[in-house]
This record gives C-alpha cells, sequence and structure tokens, in this order.
C-alpha cells in the first residue's frame, strides 16, 4: 500500500482570525505497473485568538488504466476523521463506492476539530480497487492524510 501524510504543526505562527484551506495530493502505480491512481484531500482552517480548527471537506480521486487487459471493480473510498478529547472523541468511517474511476466526495457533515482538545486528530482517505487480468486478482490500496497532529 502506498501513502502519504504531511503533519500540520499547530504551534507554528499562524495569523489570529484568519481562515484559509490545504490539501494533500499522493499518486502511485500498482504492482503491475499497469493502473495508475491519484488522490487529494482538501480541508479547511479557522484560526482565532483562542483556538484552531480544521475540517475534511473535499476527497478527489482517480483510477487511469495504462494496460487494457487489467479489469478494475470493487471501487471503494474510504473517509476516517478521529479526534478530540476522552470526553468528545469523534471516530467516523464515511464510505463509498465510486461507480467510475473518477470521484469527487464532497463532505457536508464532518466534524470540525479544535487543536487542544487533546489526543490525536487525523483525517484521511484510503482508496481501494481490485484489479484481475486473466484469472489473477489483486488489491491495488492508497491512503493520503490530510491532517495529523497531536497535542
Amino acid at each position: 500500500m502506498e501513502y502519504k501524510s504531511v503533519a500540520i504543526n499547530p504551534k507554528i505562527s499562524l495569523v489570529a482570525n484568519s481562515t484559509g484551506s490545504g490539501q494533500n495530493y499522493i499518486s502511485s502505480w500498482d504492482e503491475s505497473v499497469g493502473i495508475e491512481g491519484f488522490e487529494t484531500v482538501y480541508w479547511t482552517y479557522t484560526i482565532t485568538s483562542a483556538a484552531q480548527y480544521y475540517k475534511l471537506t473535499k476527497v478527489c480521486g482517480q483510477w487511469v488504466s495504462h494496460d487494457g487487459s487489467i479489469t478494475l471493480s470493487n471501487r471503494t473510498n474510504i473517509i476516517k476523521v478521529m479526534g478530540g478529547a476522552d470526553t468528545s472523541s469523534v471516530n467516523r468511517l464515511y464510505t463509498y463506492h465510486p461507480t467510475s474511476s473518477k470521484f469527487t466526495t464532497t463532505l457536508t457533515s464532518t466534524p470540525q476539530f479544535k487543536y487542544g482538545d487533546g489526543g490525536i486528530t487525523i483525517m484521511n482517505s484510503k482508496m481501494n480497487i481490485t484489479l484481475t487480468r486473466g484469472g489473477t486478482k489483486w488489491s491495488f490500496a492508497m491512503i493520503v492524510i490530510g491532517v495529523l497532529f497531536s497535542d
């Protein structure tokens, strides 16, 4: 499985009373080098004088075939958001089954996380697909981490 992560250091100097967005991207090939995958996660942030908040907002993915003898099936996109203090922790999985090799998932109900609530906060996306050539099947999975911090 291929993965890429980015850690946001909430202790860096950010401008108070500001908002913005960020993204993280990964591309990779399956083991046969016949299928290429692309995945991007997007998030927003809000910085106040008292706190920093992060929210996962969108995931875009695509599998591109460079080998016509490979069949693609069982497309899955699993989005995970986890974080918060012990008394108000959130651990949610959102599972989608794209019907085509290119997809965009807009997330409207994912929670917003505050840096400093304790524990670890992680927001990531995993793309998984089953590939078949002849009678041989294999899986191709990629994970991209959008926001990761521990406080």
